[in-house]
């Protein structure tokens, strides 16, 4: 794993994003700088955790938000409007930043799939 600040700062240069990458599920790609948030900071199990509640919900747009207060993590999966669908906790996360965003989206451009963006990103 890399450490935050250098993370933060590869994170702040992607804008925009040509190619996609292929996520576990076979629904969802991920942009580039999604794919190098994945690897930087080796937390695969993040985007793991979004098909789920996508799928179930079948949501065509979202916002993914893992955020740290004190010592507790949580999960929140907010709709187009901002309304809170879902909110988890954590039980145990390394994840190097305080708070990461993440867009999801239906895309019929890119094979009807559900793409994970970074908010510069989109």
């Amino acid at each position: 794993m890399l450490p935050a600040e250098e993370i933060q700062t590869k994170l702040e240069t992607f804008h925009g994003s040509d190619s996609y990458f292929q996520c576990h599920n076979p629904n969802f790609l991920m942009s580039e700088g999604v794919h190098y948030l994945v690897d930087a900071a080796e937390c695969g199990w993040l985007l793991d955790a979004i098909p789920p509640y996508i799928l179930r919900l079948r949501m065509p747009w979202a916002v993914l938000e893992l955020r740290k207060s004190g010592n507790r993590w949580t999960l929140t999966l907010t709709d187009a409007e901002g309304k809170v669908c879902v909110t988890e906790p954590v039980d145990y996360c390394t994840f190097p930043l305080p708070e990461i965003k993440l867009l999801i989206e239906w895309s019929e451009l890119c094979g009807n799939k559900w793409v994970v963006y970074l908010p510069s990103e989109h």
